[in-house]
């Protein structure tokens, strides 16, 4: 399991856009995903498909909300 953290830049558009941090699994696909601003992580009933196309990220090691991931993780 990774976390990302979306950093890209949207100079494009007119409206505020939220970088969210992600859950994403060995296969690739996002299983939840933290809203940005907040630490609750909310999680899919299913995996879902993750484009990271056109988007930038980094990927989290440590830090509150990685620690907040690991203790809600459900075993995705």
């Amino acid at each position: 399991m990774r976390i990302f953290k979306e950093i890209t830049d949207w100079p494009e558009v007119e409206y505020d856009v939220k970088n969210h941090t992600y859950a994403v699994n060995d296969a690739g696909k996002c299983v939840g995903y933290c809203k940005s601003g907040t630490t609750e992580w909310i999680f899919f009933s299913k995996p879902r498909f993750f484009d990271r196309s056109r988007r930038k990220f980094i990927q989290l090691k440590s830090g509150n909300l990685v620690n907040r991931f690991e203790q809600t993780y459900i075993g995705y």
